[in-house]
């Protein structure tokens, strides 16, 4: 019992400590809202979402004995998202991956 409860922490302090590296830069674009561009909002929106879902998966795997496998399901979902996100935004030229040229 006291290890999978060890486990389960380390997975919310995981899931919290990803929300908690991408929060601020994407939090600080919506000072510039009117300035970006529609594909660089829709990739702020995604972070935002994906944030959320890190978030609650974290709580799900604390609060409550029979949600683990949600809170699992969810925190993963997000991290892929925020993943698939990332490689779109590259990929496609919103993200920059260089300084200025």
């Amino acid at each position: 019992m006291i290890r999978k409860a060890i486990i389960r922490g380390i997975g919310a302090l995981v899931m919290l400590l990803g929300a908690l590296l991408l929060a601020p830069g994407t939090y600080s674009n919506f000072k510039h809202w009117q300035s970006l561009s529609g594909s660089f909002r829709a990739v702020n929106i995604l972070f935002v979402a994906g944030i959320a879902g890190l978030v609650l998966g974290a709580a799900l795997l604390l609060i409550r004995e029979g949600w683990r496998r949600r809170g699992l399901l969810t925190g993963g979902a997000a991290a892929a998202l925020i993943g698939a996100t990332i490689m779109w935004g590259v990929l496609s030229g919103v993200i920059p991956c260089a300084g200025p040229s």
